[in-house]
């Protein structure tokens, strides 16, 4: 079996993986301060620049837009013909050069909504692991700044970023970088020449650029060497953006971020398990056990956040009620990840948010299997 790396990343709003680390202090505000105000600014329009090179994977590999850009290609007949003219004509040949994937942020640079932000953000991060005894997992919450972005130059794009991101990778904890908006970027190189000479050669640049939407994400990668042996290697920093469509979103990412950060050490190990379980000779089947998991994940996550929410909204954020957190929570079971959210809101509200913390921790095929409505016996906190 070939050695393969698989992306386990969850998008929308989370993807996580813990890393067990003393407990850091993180001030909680008093009860009555109001972060209403975040949605006077989360209703402005989305701004999509200064963009900013975050993050660059070269040879990161996407087989479904290289094949949209070759489609492309093979349609664009003026340019071919332009490029086998400028080559002295002959049987024009391609090859790809190279390829890689980048991720843009687009800083805020707005002092009052990058201060609410990140406040909110580390209050809501200290409500929930206070309320769960749970160790932090955070170096640090914390606005990431940088420079404007001269998209004609990664070097002098990486401005401050470079200095902030320098260590990632090397710390003992995840760092959750704040930011306004976030694009993703694949780009390609092709390069023609002829049969005739291989030496004069054209090349050009292809690139996709979307907004994701995505307002928090985290990635782990899982490895299988050719000795079926599975190993996964954790980022060491998390991106959380502070403009979305539906402003709920916003207010959930850092306590939906922080329980997939806490319950990514259970997810792996379960995912670990039924991967030795059914020996995995293709790609393919290694998604499918992953897709499974990852939705057990979103599950348990958003259950325990369909009950937390309302309580932090009770101490910070007055103006937003419960009904519109549930309506929020329930637009998301038009998409397959979220398939056993609703069976799980309905687990957790039964036994409790602090029960079932505790037993996804302990036991995650035990809460699988009840998402499935399976019953298995433990008594209700009610």
């Amino acid at each position: 079996m070939e050695r393969m790396l698989v992306k386990v990343s969850k998008f929308i709003l989370a993807c996580i993986l813990f890393f067990p680390v003393a407990a850091i202090a993180v001030p909680i505000q008093k009860k009555g301060t109001d972060y209403g105000r975040l949605l006077d600014f989360i209703s402005i329009e989305d701004l999509e620049e200064p963009l900013v090179l975050f993050k660059e994977d070269e040879g990161d590999f996407d087989q479904k837009l290289n094949y949209e850009n070759i489609e492309y290609l093979n349609k664009n007949r003026s340019l071919l013909k332009n490029i086998k003219t400028k080559l002295n004509e002959g049987e024009l040949k391609w090859k790809l050069g190279s390829c890689s994937k980048r991720l843009y942020v687009v800083p805020e640079k707005r002092d009052e909504y990058a201060e609410l932000f990140e406040s909110y953000c580390q209050d809501a991060v200290a409500y929930l692991l206070q309320k769960f005894n749970a160790p932090n997992p955070y170096t640090k919450i914390t606005t990431l700044e940088g420079e404007k972005g001269d998209l004609g130059n990664i070097e002098r794009q990486m401005g401050n970023i470079e200095r902030q991101i320098s260590n990632i990778g090397r710390q003992n904890g995840i760092t959750a970088y704040l930011v306004h908006n976030v694009a993703n970027e694949y780009v390609e190189e092709f390069v023609f020449f002829t049969k005739q000479n291989e030496k004069n050669k054209i090349k050009i640049k292809m690139s996709n650029r979307v907004f994701t939407g995505i307002i928090g994400s985290y990635t782990s990668n899982l490895i299988i060497d050719d000795e079926q042996r599975f190993e996964f290697e954790k980022e060491t920093y998390t991106v959380w953006q502070n403009s979305a469509k539906d402003p709920m979103n916003v207010f959930i990412v850092p306590v939906e971020e922080t329980l997939h950060i806490l319950f990514r050490d259970s997810t792996e190990s379960a995912i670990r398990d039924h991967l030795r379980s059914i020996e995995p000779q293709k790609v393919k089947e290694v998604e499918q056990v992953i897709n499974e998991w990852m939705a057990v994940e979103e599950a348990i996550v958003g259950g325990i956040v369909s009950l937390v929410l309302p309580e932090l909204f009770d101490n910070f954020v007055n103006n937003i009620s419960k009904d519109e957190l549930l309506e929020s929570l329930a637009e998301r079971k038009n998409f397959q990840q979220y398939r056993y959210l609703s069976k799980a809101i309905d687990v957790v509200s039964k036994l409790g948010a602090a029960e079932c913390y505790k037993l996804y921790q302990n036991n995650p095929e035990q809460f699988r299997l009840m998402t499935k409505g399976i019953e298995i016996g433990l008594a209700s906190n009610n």
